[in-house]
């Protein structure tokens, strides 16, 4: 279900949606609804946060479902892209900056990888974790009864994010 929010979406939020729908078309998450609407729901979920965390919601499963997708590295300065190519047309192209990159590449989860060391990463990015976070909770929304391993995963992921939260309030206000 989407948030009941108007979200502006331009300039490289807009990008990002483009290479989203055009990453996950033919996607579904349940009979009758397009996967990306996960993405969106992450999104809005994350709109306060800023631009580059709407950036990050809406690409956090096109690293790691969408292998036509490449990252352009930044050299010297030069912006960083992803590219949504297949054969020699170039269907979309996003511009990220280092962080949301960064973000992205903690919120992939690597073939074979445990979900421990994946959560642990993930959680251990500021940007990711607040994507992450909106992630398990939409998940979480719609998880049917008989999944329980996933629904204690995804609150096991919300608690951890939770304590990390608190500790880094803490770091950043000592008390006298």
């Amino acid at each position: 279900m989407t948030t009941p929010m108007f979200v502006a979406l331009e300039g490289r939020v807009a990008d990002a949606w483009d290479l989203a729908c055009v990453a996950h078309n033919r996607e579904w998450r349940k009979p009758g609804v397009p996967y990306i609407q996960h993405p969106w729901d992450v999104a809005t979920a994350v709109c306060l946060h800023g631009k580059s965390a709407m950036i990050v919601a809406l690409l956090h499963d096109v690293l790691e479902n969408c292998p036509d997708v490449r990252v352009i590295a930044s050299y010297r300065g030069a912006p960083i892209y992803l590219d949504l190519s297949r054969g020699a047309n170039l269907y979309t192209r996003c511009e990220l900056t280092e962080a949301e990159l960064a973000a992205l590449r903690a919120l992939t989860r690597t073939p074979g990888e445990p979900y421990r060391d994946y959560r642990k990463r993930a959680l251990a990015n500021p940007l990711a974790r607040v994507v992450k976070r909106a992630d398990a909770e939409d998940n979480l929304k719609e998880m049917p009864a008989d999944k329980e391993s996933l629904r204690k995963r995804y609150k096991q992921t919300l608690w951890d994010a939770d304590v990390l939260d608190r500790t880094d309030f803490e770091r950043a206000h000592p008390k006298p």
